[in-house]
């Protein structure tokens, strides 16, 4: 009887120690598992204090580019010089000045090409020479031509622009002054000295 027992107790005995060794292989697994996780939520929290870093950093550039945009758009407002943004072949931001040296309101735009406005005798250069300045082709950027306005008719205006970028496209940054007057009276001086 004593041998049963102890051939008995060596199987219970080798039961558990193979139980054992799946539990010592379980425990194992489960330690590099528990290393992999705590791994993963260190990347995780990591990851987390970048991603908020930037979403730090993008907030002050949005507030930055929000307070610039308000600073240019005060000044344009103020300058007694149309100032103009084309972006392809519309007009995207025009000033006060604008509006009062062509006479054509804003509704009236939005359904223009920029070079409506100008005199059908330099509408070709300046269409030309306005997607050039788009593309960043090197053309004169200042010069003089005549506009339609519709409530004072033909304006002599001393124009000026230049690429620029908006909103990540290509656009073209212009500006005007209303030069009839001064076009007028350098016509009355050269016929008076002739």
């Amino acid at each position: 009887d004593n041998i049963k027992t102890i051939h008995r107790l060596k199987s219970e005995i080798a039961v558990l120690r193979k139980e054992r060794e799946h539990l010592l292989k379980d425990e194992k697994e489960l330690r590099e598992k528990n290393d992999e996780l705590k791994s993963l939520e260190e990347n995780y929290a990591a990851s987390l204090e970048e991603a908020k870093a930037i979403t730090d950093e993008l907030i002050i550039q949005n507030k930055i580019l929000a307070e610039n945009e308000d600073n240019f758009r005060t000044l344009t407002e103020i300058v007694p010089a149309a100032i103009f943004i084309v972006q392809g072949d519309k007009y995207i931001y025009t000033n006060k000045a604008f509006h009062e040296i062509t006479g054509i309101d804003e509704n009236q735009l939005n359904s223009m090409y920029f070079w409506d406005i100008v005199n059908a005798d330099y509408q070709d250069i300046v269409k030309t020479r306005g997607y050039a300045l788009q593309n960043k082709k090197r053309v004169t950027q200042r010069y003089e031509f005549v506009i339609s306005n519709p409530l004072k008719g033909k304006r002599w205006i001393d124009f000026s622009a230049s690429y620029y970028e908006y909103a990540g496209k290509p656009a073209m940054l212009g500006t005007a002054i209303d030069i009839t007057t001064k076009r007028s009276e350098e016509h009355t001086s050269e016929l008076q000295s002739h």
